[in-house]
């Protein structure tokens, strides 16, 4: 079940290791990243984060 909630801050645990990752964003995507919602989830997917992070082809 989902409900609205006024604020969530969502922090790293403290202890974990960093992952570093090439960026793979072609630049005309990279150029409008930062102003559009879908640049930004084109991002997510040429970088393959929703992969690396869950552990499933997605």
């Amino acid at each position: 079940m989902l409900r609205a909630v006024p604020f969530n801050l969502i922090e790293p645990r403290m202890g974990l290791r960093t992952i570093r990752l090439p960026d793979s964003t072609p630049g005309v995507i990279a150029k409008y990243a930062m102003f559009d919602e879908q640049a930004l989830l084109a991002r997510l997917r040429y970088n393959r984060l929703l992969d690396i992070f869950t552990g499933l082809a997605c």
